[in-house]
């Protein structure tokens, strides 16, 4: 059966090429698909909240989703409150922190957070509520906390009232213009994320996210090894006058353990080629790309590892919070509820095969492993096997969208 030449040839896609070439620099990949998955509000037309009939108004809830307002807000910095607020996980104490109200924590929205295990997804906010000691005896105002929206199985969190924040004019003008009303600030969503999404999940920018993920995950792993040998030779970098001031953690025993299902999904690929070059940051953050016959200086070398390490895993977790908000929409309206695919897509896809296993254990001397995988997937493959390229830890060298609907048991607090 004939696929949508996007999906067929997904290996000559740019991005994908670059994030399978370790020797590539992929930092105009993750800006390409930072601006793709940026949201203009206006490109949006969501229903009104109230519908108009022979009796008056009636409440009928927007469209407009929870996850396309945060990202909005994210995108331009917005100060976040949240008035009333329960945790979903059991509480973590430290001792170097004083949360001063448990009411209207309140912050910059630094980003959206997505579990990879599950559904549960939660705004990371700079809350000014905490008050931080520092070294040298002094404090600071704020620190980064994590406060949950979505619960694992991809309903609302029941200790998430809403938030509010200040529109700007144009945020403003387009709630009034398409109906959507807001009181003060705040909004009544009917879906953390719209349905519509659910399509992407087979989607061209879906998939190459995910291949991206997987590079910025490979990226991140040699440049966190190379920097903790480093470390480990002896190796220092200038830093504060003061050491970094110890704390002491407590997690509360008020829990109690919740079972269900949740969607896992991934996007096998053939494997990387090349290896990552030699890379050096000055102090005053001059980056040196080293000839193999170049005298490197360790300590620039341990420098740009860091702030590499750093970066990639920004923009891995901003990637794979879009990615998730994806499978959320797939796993709550595209299949069915013994998880087979029930979508229909404007564009052509590949049969979903059934009882799929994926290929594991060691590499054969074709290059092949046996199917020694258990759990059974639906498989979606959109590529034939890359002969000359050995194949990653999971997969047959082909470009496969993978599902299957498993249970999963959680804490949360009591």
């Amino acid at each position: 059966m004939a696929i949508a030449k996007t999906l067929s040839g997904i290996l000559e896609n740019e991005v994908v090429q670059a994030a399978l070439d370790r020797r590539e620099n992929i930092d105009y990949a993750i800006q390409e698909m930072q601006e793709r998955w940026n949201i203009n509000l206006w490109d949006r037309n969501p229903s009104p909240t109230y519908s108009e009939n022979g009796n008056g108004r009636e409440f009928a809830g927007s469209d407009l989703d929870a996850f396309t307002v945060l990202k909005v807000l994210k995108q331009r910095g917005a100060v976040i409150d949240l008035p009333n607020y329960s945790n979903q996980r059991p509480q973590t104490d430290r001792t170097d922190q004083r949360v001063v109200s448990s009411h209207h924590r309140h912050g910059k929205l630094a980003a959206l957070v997505s579990n990879r295990e599950t559904h549960s997804f939660s705004v990371l906010l700079y809350d000014h509520n905490v008050i931080q000691d520092q070294p040298g005896e002094q404090q600071t105002v704020g620190a980064c906390r994590a406060f949950s929206i979505l619960d694992d199985f991809a309903c609302f969190h029941a200790g998430f009232e809403g938030f509010e924040f200040d529109p700007t004019n144009s945020e403003r003008e387009f709630f009034e213009e398409k109906g959507v009303e807001f009181q003060p600030g705040s909004l009544n969503f009917r879906y953390f994320v719209h349905p519509s999404k659910a399509g992407s999940f087979l989607g061209e920018k879906k998939i190459a996210t995910e291949i991206l993920i997987a590079r910025l995950a490979d990226e991140i792993g040699h440049y966190r090894s190379l920097a903790k040998h480093l470390r480990e030779s002896g190796i220092k970098l200038g830093g504060s006058f003061f050491p970094d001031l110890e704390y002491d953690t407590s997690v509360s025993e008020d829990k109690v353990s919740y079972t269900g299902q949740v969607l896992e999904s991934k996007v096998t690929i053939p494997g990387f080629l090349g290896s990552y070059p030699l890379m050096g940051e000055s102090g005053s953050g001059k980056v040196t790309r080293y000839n193999e016959d170049d005298a490197a200086d360790s300590q620039h070398v341990l420098r740009y590892a860091e702030h590499r390490v750093r970066d990639l895993r920004r923009a891995r977790r901003d990637f794979q919070a879009d990615a998730k908000a994806v499978d959320t929409a797939f796993f709550l309206n595209a299949i069915d509820e013994t998880g087979a695919p029930i979508i229909r897509l404007g564009w052509s896809i590949p049969e979903a095969g059934t009882d799929y296993r994926i290929p594991t254990g060691d590499v054969q001397p074709n290059g092949r492993r046996k199917p020694m995988g258990r759990k059974l997937w639906y498989a979606y493959h959109l590529t034939d096997p890359i002969e000359e390229c050995r194949p990653c830890k999971d997969g047959d060298g082909r470009v496969s969208v993978l599902y299957r609907i498993v249970e999963k048991t959680v804490q949360r607090a009591r």
